[in-house]
C-alpha cells in the first residue's frame, strides 16, 4: 500500500484529501501545510508520493518544496494547483512534476493521476538505473567511446577515451572533428568513420596505419570502428566510436617482425654464404691471375722491343692481353653476383617500416627464391609460372619476407630428402578484378582441418616447445594487410597446401619506361669534377674511370672539399660520400648551403648502404640524385654527362 503525503494548507481540504485517498486504498499518516515540514515529514518517513499545493503560506512555496523533494530524496510529485498565473505554470513545469490536479477534483482523477504518476516514476527509476548501469560499464571497458548525436556532437567519452585524447568532460557538447583528429601514414586528415556509419547506417572500420592526434598535439596509432546508433523503427539517434591505442602494438609488431626477419636471415646463412663464396671465387682467382699475366704480358713487350719487335712474341703477348681481358669480364660478372645478393639481402634485413611503392611482383618473388635456393633446394624444385600482373604498393623489403617465409614454411613442410620428388610451384595471374594474384603450392602433406582456422592467429605452432614462437604467417598476414591485400591458405587435391595472396593494383598515374644507362657521346663535354671519399680505392678508381674525360680533383675529407671551394675553385659535378668521420658528407651539404648554394645542386651522393637513422632520414629529404655502391663505370660517366648537358647555360 503506498503511502502518500498531503501538503494542503486548507485543513478543511487537506481532510477531504487524505479521506478520499484512504476509499481508494492509499496510507495518509499525516498532512501538512507548510514546506518546510512537508520536507522535514519527508525526510522521517519518505513517504511514495507527495500531493504537493502549489500556494503555500511561509517563506517557500510548492514549487520551492517539490523541487528540493525531488533533488534529495527522489520522490514524485503532484501538484495540487487552481488557475494559476502563466509565470507560475512555468516555474512549475521546470520542476518536471509527474502530475499536475486542477481543483476541484473527483476520485477517479485523483487515483488515475497518483497511479500515473507511481508509474510514471517507477519507469524513470529502471531507466536512471541502466543508464548507470551503461555509464558504469562504458567507463570500466578497456577499450576508448565517444557518442555523438546524429549531428556529431560529443555526448558522451569515457575515462578511456579522456585519457588518450587529452580531453576532459569539456569535449561534451564540442564537434566530433574537433576532439577526435585522423590522419593517415603522410599527415592527411582522414574522414570522421561516424560520419559514414551515420550516412550509411552500417559500422565501419578504420583502414589500417591511421595515427589520432591528441588535444598536446601528439600523435598515436589507433585502430577503431564506428557504428550509427538506432531506436526500434529504425531512426538514427546518433553515432559511436570504440578505439584503442594500438601504439605499443605496432612498435612490439615491428621488432617481432624484425626478429622474424633475421631469424630467416639465419636460417638462409648457409645458402648465402654459398651463392657469395662461389661468384668470390672466381673474382679473386681471375683477378690474381690477370695480376700476374700483366706482368708477363708487359715482360713479354719489353722482350719484343728489345729484340727489334718480333711479330710472334707481339701476337702472343696480345692473345694473352686478350685472354686477361676475359678474365677480368668473368671477374666482373662475378662481383656483380654479390652485389646482387648483398642489394637482395639489405632489403629483406631492412627493420623500418619503408615507404610503398609500385613493385614488380614478379621481380620481389625472384629474389625471393634465389635467397632461400639453399635452405629449399635438398626438399623441393621450385618452378616459377609467373603471369603478367599488375604493379602493387608495398613495402618492398617487408613483401620480400612475405615471400621468403612462405617458400621456407612449403620447404619444412616437405621435409628433408627426395627433392627430385618434390615440388613448389609459385605462380602469379591476374583476377576478373584485375588483382594481382600470387599462390605458392607444395606437395607436403597439407594442413590439418582443425589448424587451418588458426593459422594465422599470434602465437599459434604446431611446433615442437622452443622450435618457432608462431609469429611468422602472423607477421606476414599483417604485411599484407598494411599493403590493402589478403592473405589466405587452403589444402591442394590430391594432396599439399596452397597459400593465395591477393594484391589490389597499385594507382599509378602513367606507365614509365625504364632506358639503359646512355654511354657519354664522342663529342661529350668535359667537365671539372670533385670526387669527396674516405676510402682512397673507392676516390682511386672513381678517378680512373672520371679521370680521362673530366678534370678530377680528389679528397678524402669534407673539411679538405670545403677549404677548396673557401679559396675559389668551382665544379660542375661533386660526388659526395654520406658517411665520413669528421665532416660527413651531411655537414659538406649542410655548409654549401649555406656559403655556396649554386653548388648544392651539384652534389651526387655516394652510399655504401649501412647508415644511421640520420643519415636515413637526410637522404630521404634530399632530391640529389645517390649512387649505391658498388657501382658501374658506365653509370658514373652517364651521371656525369646528363649533369652538364642539363646544366644552365652560363653556369
Amino acid at each position: 500500500m503506498t503511502a502518500v503525503l498531503v501538503v494542503e494548507d486548507e485543513a478543511l481540504i487537506a481532510g477531504d484529501i487524505q479521506r478520499a485517498l484512504v476509499r481508494l486504498g492509499y496510507q495518509v499518516p499525516t498532512t501538512t501545510g507548510t514546506a518546510e515540514k512537508a520536507l522535514r515529514e519527508v525526510e522521517l518517513h519518505p513517504p511514495g508520493l507527495v500531493l504537493m499545493d502549489i500556494k503555500l503560506r511561509g517563506k517557500m512555496d510548492g514549487i520551492e518544496a517539490a523541487q528540493a523533494i525531488r533533488l534529495r530524496f527522489d520522490v514524485p510529485v503532484v501538484y495540487l494547483t487552481s488557475h494559476s498565473d502563466e509565470a507560475t505554470l512555468v516555474r512549475a513545469k521546470a520542476t518536471n512534476p509527474h502530475g499536475y490536479l486542477l481543483k476541484p477534483f473527483t476520485d477517479r482523477e485523483l487515483r488515475t493521476a497518483i497511479e500515473v504518476a507511481l508509474h510514471r516514476h517507477a519507469l524513470e527509476v529502471r531507466i536512471a538505473t541502466r543508464e548507470r548501469w551503461f555509464s558504469t560499464t562504458l567507463r570500466s571497458i578497456g577499450d576508448a567511446v565517444i557518442a555523438t548525436d546524429e549531428r556529431e556532437t560529443i555526448t558522451f567519452l569515457n575515462t578511456v577515451a579522456e585519457r588518450l585524447t587529452g580531453w576532459g568532460q569539456e569535449a561534451l557538447g564540442c564537434p566530433l572533428s574537433e576532439v577526435f583528429v585522423l590522419v593517415d601514414p603522410e599527415g592527411e586528415r582522414v574522414p570522421s568513420p561516424v560520419a559514414a556509419a551515420l550516412a550509411g547506417s552500417v559500422s565501419v572500420e578504420l583502414p589500417p596505419n591511421t595515427g589520432l592526434v591528441v588535444k598536446t598535439g601528439r600523435q598515436i596509432w589507433v585502430d577503431d570502428s564506428a557504428s550509427p546508433i538506432i531506436d526500434e523503427k529504425g531512426q538514427v539517434l546518433g553515432g559511436v566510436v570504440v578505439f584503442r591505442d594500438i601504439t605499443e602494438r605496432r612498435e612490439l609488431e615491428a621488432r617481432v617482425a624484425r626478429t622474424e626477419r633475421l631469424a630467416s636471415l639465419g636460417t638462409m646463412a648457409a645458402g648465402v654464404a654459398h651463392e657469395i663464396n662461389n661468384p668470390l671465387t672466381y673474382v679473386t682467382a681471375n683477378i690474381d691471375f690477370s695480376s700476374e699475366g700483366l706482368d708477363e704480358a708487359i715482360d713479354g713487350l719489353r722482350r719484343a722491343a728489345v729484340g727489334g719487335g718480333d711479330l710472334r712474341e707481339i701476337a702472343r703477348v696480345v692473345e694473352q692481353l686478350d685472354g686477361l681481358r676475359l678474365a677480368l669480364s668473368d671477374a666482373h660478372d662475378g662481383a656483380e653476383r654479390v652485389r646482387r645478393i648483398v642489394r637482395d639481402l639489405r632489403k629483406l634485413a631492412r627493420g623500418d617500416e619503408q615507404p610503398r611503392a609500385p613493385l614488380a611482383l614478379p621481380r620481389v618473388i625472384e629474389d625471393a627464391v634465389k635467397l632461400t635456393a639453399h635452405a629449399v633446394g635438398h626438399r623441393a624444385r621450385v618452378r616459377l609460372d609467373l603471369g603478367p600482373v599488375p604493379r602493387v604498393s608495398a613495402d618492398e623489403g617487408g613483401l620480400g619476407q612475405v615471400f621468403v617465409n612462405l617458400l621456407l614454411n612449403a620447404a619444412e613442410a616437405i621435409g628433408d630428402g627426395h627433392a627430385a620428388d618434390n615440388e613448389i610451384v609459385v605462380s602469379t595471374r591476374t583476377d576478373a578484378a584485375g588483382n594481382a594474384v600470387v599462390e605458392i603450392k607444395d606437395s607436403g602433406p597439407g594442413i590439418a582441418p582443425t589448424v587451418l582456422p588458426l593459422l594465422f592467429d599470434p602465437f599459434f605452432t604446431t611446433k615442437p616447445v622452443g622450435a618457432g614462437m608462431g609469429l611468422g604467417l602472423a607477421i606476414c598476414h599483417s604485411i599484407v594487410g598494411d599493403a590493402g591485400g589478403q592473405i589466405a591458405a587452403e589444402n591442394a587435391l590430391p594432396f599439399g597446401a596452397i597459400f593465395r595472396i591477393t594484391f589490389p593494383p597499385a594507382e599509378v598515374a602513367a606507365a614509365s619506361v625504364v632506358a639503359s644507362t646512355p654511354s657519354p657521346s664522342p663529342g661529350a663535354l668535359r667537365g671539372r669534377v670533385l670526387i669527396v671519399d674516405d676510402e682512397p680505392q673507392v676516390a682511386r678508381v672513381m678517378e680512373r674511370i672520371l679521370g680521362a674525360s673530366h678534370d678530377v680533383t680528389v679528397c678524402h675529407e669534407g673539411r679538405e672539399a670545403l677549404a677548396l671551394l673557401e679559396r675559389g675553385e668551382r665544379f660542375d659535378v661533386i660526388f659526395c660520400d654520406v658517411m665520413m668521420p669528421n665532416t660527413s658528407g651531411m655537414d659538406l651539404y649542410a655548409a654549401l648551403r649555406a656559403r655556396h648554394p649554386a653548388h648544392v645542386e651539384r652534389v651526387i651522393f655516394t652510399t655504401g648502404g649501412a647508415f644511421s637513422g640520420q643519415a636515413e632520414a637526410f637522404l630521404a629529404s634530399v632530391s640529389n640524385a645517390q649512387v649505391t655502391k658498388p657501382f658501374s663505370a658506365e653509370l658514373l660517366r652517364a651521371l656525369v654527362q646528363a649533369r652538364l648537358e642539363g646544366a644552365p647555360k652560363g653556369e
